[in-house]
C-alpha cells in the first residue's frame, strides 16, 4: 500500500513539474527553433526525471514518470490558446514535444 501510494506521490509530482517547466511553451518556430527547442524539451525533462527517481528505480516506473511529465508540459502548452498565435504555433509545440519525449524514452 506505502509502495503504490509512493508511486501516485511521484508521478503527482511529475506531473505538476510538467506543467511548472521553466521552458518556453512554444518554440521559435524556424527549422532551428524547432531543432534547439526539442533538445531543450529533451535535457530539460532528463534532469527533471532524474532529479525525482534515482538511476537504480524501475524502468518501468521511469517511464510513467516521463509520461506524467509530458501530460504536464501538455496542459502548459495548451494555455497558449490564451495567448493571441496561431493555432499552428501550438499544434507545432505538440509535435515537437512528442518528438523530444520519444527521444527521452530511447536515450
Amino acid at each position: 500500500m506505502e509502495n503504490s501510494f509512493r508511486k501516485q506521490e511521484t508521478l503527482s509530482e511529475a506531473k505538476h513539474r510538467g506543467r511548472s517547466a521553466l521552458l518556453d511553451p512554444l518554440p521559435d518556430l524556424t527549422h532551428h527553433g524547432m531543432e534547439r527547442w526539442k533538445e531543450n524539451v529533451k535535457e530539460y525533462f532528463r534532469a527533471e526525471c532524474n532529479d525525482i527517481l534515482s538511476e537504480k528505480e524501475d524502468p518501468e516506473l521511469r517511464a510513467r514518470v516521463l509520461e506524467a511529465m509530458k501530460e504536464g508540459f501538455s496542459e502548459l502548452i495548451e494555455e497558449q490558446h490564451d495567448v493571441p498565435i496561431p493555432d499552428s504555433a501550438v499544434d507545432e509545440a505538440h509535435a515537437a514535444k512528442e518528438h523530444a519525449f520519444r527521444k527521452l524514452r530511447t536515450s
